[in-house]
């Protein structure tokens, strides 16, 4: 598992469609078709992914 780290982060340039960054656990960033980037942590509980809270 890598670790995600700032330099991908400010690295991250838009493309065709959105894709996403993660660190191989529950952190996300996700690359907006702008360039436009949030910041995701996913939990799952009892087997189903919800989202605790999401940062632009």
């Amino acid at each position: 598992m890598s670790k995600l780290t700032a330099v991908q982060v400010r690295n991250a340039k838009p493309k065709v469609k959105p894709y996403k960054l993660s660190d191989g656990h529950s952190l996300y960033f996700h690359v907006a078709k702008s360039g436009s980037g949030i910041r995701q942590v996913v939990v799952i509980m009892t087997s189903a992914r919800s989202l605790l809270f999401s940062r632009s």
